[in-house]
């Protein structure tokens, strides 16, 4: 089933059919898994995601997880890749004070793609995993 494009009221309209009560405001919590969107309507990035972990929850730290949103998919070498995304993910995460990492792949056909995507994250000042 296709996403459909919402306008920002409607977006705002149907996130606010649900809410989620916060049971624990003190609990330290790590979002393990969040992708950052451009290609949808509404697009989803700093300002949704710090929304969304400022709801009352005690967000402390976020794992972005590489999407191909900001691939650079003419890069001369395959293995460069995914390194745009992880750039502008860096970029958009020090605007916040959230600590955050980088998980980044290409699956199995491209395995060391996360090499240069993770380097990326530590020169950068988050942190990494593989």
């Amino acid at each position: 089933m296709p996403v459909m494009a919402r306008t920002p009221s409607e977006h705002e309209a149907w996130l606010a059919r649900t809410t989620e009560a916060v049971l624990e405001p003190e609990l330290p919590i790590v979002d393990p898994h969040h992708h950052l969107w451009t290609h949808v309507q509404p697009p989803y990035l700093l300002d949704e995601l710090l929304a969304d972990t400022g709801s009352g929850h005690h967000v402390t730290d976020t794992v972005f997880v590489e999407c191909g949103w900001a691939w650079d998919r003419d890069a001369s070498d395959p293995v460069l890749i995914p390194v745009p995304e992880t750039a502008a993910v860096a970029a958009l995460a020090r605007e916040s004070d959230l600590r955050r990492a980088t998980s980044g792949g290409g699956g199995a056909s491209q395995p060391s793609s996360v090499t240069p995507t993770c380097a990326m994250g530590r020169r950068r000042g988050g942190r990494s995993m593989r």
